[in-house]
This record gives C-alpha cells, structure tokens and sequence, in this order.
C-alpha cells in the first residue's frame, strides 16, 4: 500500500513588484494592484473551500439553488467600501490608523508590497471616516500629480470647479461640516511618474505641505506607499519635518488577525 506525500499550498511571495524582482517567477501578472499578492493565496483557498464557486455547478446539481456560504475572497481585485461587511483581520490596524487621522493633519502609512494596503483603507478606515464626520477622498497621481488631486476633490466633494486652488477646494469641501481626508494611495507612483518632471513635483509639495500647515484649512493627508519607497519622501520631510512622527507600518495578517 502506497502513501500519498500530503499537498500543502505554497504561499506566494509579496516581492511581485518591488523592484529588481522578477516577472517570470510572479504569482501575480504584472502591474496589479498593491493588494494582488494578498488574494492568490485567497484563490487557492477559495477553490478548496469553495469548489464549486470555481468549477462551476450544474443545474441539476442537489446543491444548484441553494444558498452557499460567500466567500470572503477577492482573488486578484482589493476590497472597497461595499465590501466592509466581509473585510476581516484588520480590526487593530483601522483603529491605529483611525487614531492618527484624528490627532495629527498628515500622516504615512507603509509598508511591503500585497499586504492590503489599498483594502485597509477602503474597506475598513473609510466608511469609519464617514460616520465620524469626515470626508474620505481617494486620489491616486497618475498623469499630473496637482491636477489629480484637484478634480478628485472636486468630483468626490461634488464641486463645481476643480480649476479652484486646492486650498479654496478644500475650504468649499468643509463647508458643510465634514472634514475632507485626502487619501494619496500607492504614492510610491508619485516618485516613478515623475521623476523626470521636478516642477511637477515641486509643485504638488509645495501646495500639500501649505494647506497642510494651515490652521485655517481643516484637512487631513495620509500617503500610503510601500516600504521601499520611504526614502523617497524626503522632498516632503524639507516642509513638513514631523510627517515621520505620525507613521504606521501595516503588518503582515496573521493567523490570529485571520
């Protein structure tokens, strides 16, 4: 009688996009998002626990109409905020992150590439922001950083005009009680997008940092980027020295998170 080695699941690595890395021995296609990583090992899972959400049932199957449990898996896509009734394991992670929104106006969040970074904050720090009268807004820099984050604010905040100053969008943003939080996601795009246009960037500090440092502008930043990327915000640190005092460094999930 023959025995069968036991199949144990490899974990894929969370080194798909640093830099250096390569493409061919990825679990994850190139150019994903920063969460890809976190759910091929939800795909693996998902298959074993849920095997017929993968191979399909057939419709005279004894299980075809019947309710089956969801599954908390997004495979390759990140949670949003419809999805914070199955976002689960972050619980610790919203609250350090919730309390440094709430007593500091700019803040970083960091840490290794697929851990969940852009699902933490859509999925478990926004709708909080919501209910505690702020306004979350979600900016990614991707073709010119200051424009970029003018109309976010401006379509987000249901403004009329995103050619106003960022400091007036902001004012206009406020008006009604809540306080925007400008959320600058997978701002390590901001450094290799632009590295070849320094009065871009220049720019984009120098009208961050100022609404920053304005007592008559209530607004919060939070830039979240991977780890690598940490040395690169010092064109930031020139304005704003005390950025790095209000950091979080986001954690692997572990089983007792799970």
């Amino acid at each position: 009688m023959t025995h069968e080695e036991p199949r144990v699941a490899k974990v894929p690595t969370d080194d798909f996009a640093v830099p250096g890395g390569n493409p061919a021995e990825s679990p994850v296609p190139a150019g994903a998002s920063d969460d890809a990583s976190a759910f091929v090992f939800g795909t693996t899972l998902t298959s074993e626990l849920f095997p017929e959400q993968s191979l399909g049932v057939a419709a005279d199957s004894p299980t075809a109409g019947t309710s089956r449990p969801t599954s908390p898996y997004k495979e390759l896509d990140y949670f949003v905020e419809q999805d914070q009734s199955r976002f689960a394991g972050r619980k610790r992670d919203i609250h350090e992150v919730l309390a440094r929104i709430e007593t500091s106006r700019a803040l970083v969040l960091y840490g290794r590439s697929g851990l969940g970074k852009t699902s933490l904050l859509l999925a478990g720090v926004f709708p909080e922001l919501r209910e505690r009268s702020y306004r979350p807004v979600y900016v990614r820099t991707l073709e010119d950083p200051l424009d970029d984050l003018r109309r976010a604010i401006a379509q987000q905040c249901e403004l009329p005009d995103a050619n106003t100053d960022l400091r007036g969008l902001l004012l206009a943003a406020g008006s009604g009680g809540q306080t925007p939080v400008l959320v600058l996601d997978q701002f390590e795009e901001f450094f290799t997008r632009f590295k070849d246009r320094p009065r871009d960037r220049a720019a984009f500090v120098r009208e961050v940092a100022a609404v920053i440092t304005d007592a008559a502008v209530d607004v919060r930043v939070l830039f979240s980027l991977r780890e690598d990327f940490l040395a690169a915000v010092d064109d930031f640190l020139r304005r704003l020295p005390e950025l790095f005092s209000n950091s979080y460094r986001l954690p692997p999930l572990s089983a007792f998170g799970a």
